[in-house]
């Protein structure tokens, strides 16, 4: 598998400063956590999702992913509904997109819990996260795209650019055994194909006391038997944390592997919608992370 070279883009409101006229490269839109987002608008979402769809052309926006925690109250079918809205913005530009799970979207956790109580395999299927969002008929480009887990609560896609493909994971941020081993067969199976996983937990952003790092022992778990052994990941992001935060760590053949947190509506105005735009070039094998506002 290639080694890339990673670096991060400073923050602007300038979307034409992302642009690219090369066309040996292409990216992925990354929207961290939108939980307090659509309990109070809708506005923030559609922004994010008119804006990437606005910069198709010009970022060569191959896939859209969000990384969990779409609304902040998992019974309340308005939030849902606002964030259907956005996703279907998607569908009519044609731009693929995936999403995972976070805490917020299951109703077996409330606050003061566990994050890790209820894994995959032991919630209900009658949750709303996979009659609304993932198996909505509504959403016909995710259905077309997505290949999910037996359980329905994680996912892979699969985006081609050059006559190269590349794999997406959208995985649980609670993983039960059964989860691990379809994510390590889904990777197996790929391993000539390089891969980007996402999950809703993975490191915790940085501070000045503390670097980004593994928090909790699942999130741990996903990095040690999922992404470490793994010959094709070279990216993993996660949200989750308020702020930002970054890893390179090493995988077991010795290559490096971009570790992500990122989520920023914690700031006023919900962070004017910030998003990021992971752009890759295979010519030059670097990935350019780089955060953008809509607004």
């Amino acid at each position: 598998m290639d080694d890339f070279i990673f670096k991060k883009t400073n923050i602007s409101d300038d979307m034409q400063k992302h642009s690219s006229d090369e066309r040996n490269s292409f990216s992925i839109a990354i929207i961290p956590d939108t939980h307090i987002c659509d309990e109070k608008t809708e506005k923030i979402f559609e922004a994010q999702a008119k804006a990437i769809v606005d910069i198709k052309q010009s970022d060569n926006i191959l896939f859209a992913l969000h990384l969990g925690d779409v609304v902040d109250h998992c019974s309340d079918e308005t939030e849902w509904h606002r964030a259907v809205r956005g996703f279907q913005k998607f569908d009519e530009a044609g731009i693929p997109f995936g999403f995972t799970c976070g805490n917020h979207t299951i109703s077996t956790w409330k606050m003061g819990l566990s994050f890790y109580l209820f894994t995959d395999c032991e919630r209900s299927q009658n949750e709303n996260y996979l009659s609304l969002l993932q198996n909505n008929p509504k959403l016909k480009g995710h259905r077309k795209n997505a290949v999910t887990s037996n359980d329905g609560w994680s996912s892979y896609h699969l985006i081609e650019w050059n006559k190269r493909k590349y794999l997406i994971l959208m995985l649980d941020y609670a993983c039960c055994e059964k989860t691990i081993r379809w994510a390590k067969k889904v990777l197996k199976d790929h391993e000539d194909i390089p891969a980007i996983l996402a999950t809703h937990i993975l490191i915790s952003h940085a501070s000045a006391d503390f670097p980004a790092d593994f928090e909790y022992p699942e999130a741990k778990r996903i990095w040690d038997e999922v992404i470490k052994p793994s010959k094709n990941v070279f990216v993993a992001i996660g949200g989750h944390y308020f702020g930002e935060g970054k890893k390179i760590a090493k995988n077991d053949e010795g290559k490096d592997v971009l570790l992500i947190e990122t989520n920023y509506q914690h700031l006023p105005n919900q962070g004017n919608g910030l998003f990021n735009l992971l752009t890759i070039d295979p010519i030059t094998l670097t990935v350019d992370w780089s955060t953008v506002s809509p607004l």
